[in-house]
């Protein structure tokens, strides 16, 4: 088996955590958007508070959405071992596996919180923080060097 060298396991979870907060905020503001909306249709019957409604509706969408793909970025983690790079990313926008040789890599990038993997299979980003991703980088051009 093979041991692991560096992590990014539960790098990430402070940067995940305070977007889906923020996320849930947008939420709850845009349920409050919908509710002066249906107030103040009550009071003033005017055709120009549709506005609160649309922007409610879209405040409550973006916060779902930003939800659900900051806790599927929070999931990406690499493990590197000796001779491959072992994990879970995010390829072509969809959660994947992977196990690759380092033969197989051809090139790692560090892209802010992001741990770019490019093989010729495509290239798998995972989340994780500026220092660790700055590791993993040093430790593959070291091997590759």
């Amino acid at each position: 088996m093979n041991n692991v060298i560096k992590s990014t396991q539960n790098t990430n979870t402070a940067r995940r955590n305070a977007g889906i907060v923020s996320s849930v905020l947008t939420i709850l503001i845009g349920i409050f958007v919908v509710a002066f909306y249906c107030y103040a249709n009550e009071r003033t019957y005017s055709d120009s508070v549709i506005f609160l409604l649309l922007l409610g509706l879209f405040l409550i969408g973006d916060g779902i959405l930003m939800t659900t793909i900051h806790f599927i970025n929070g999931s990406t983690y690499v493990d590197v071992c000796k001779d491959r790079f072992v994990g879970k990313g995010i390829q072509n926008l969809n959660p994947q596996n992977f196990d690759i040789r380092i033969e197989q890599i051809s090139n790692i990038s560090v892209q802010g919180f992001w741990i770019h993997i490019h093989t010729g299979s495509g290239i798998y980003k995972v989340m994780t923080d500026k220092k660790t991703a700055t590791e993993i980088f040093n430790y593959y051009n070291e091997l590759k060097g």
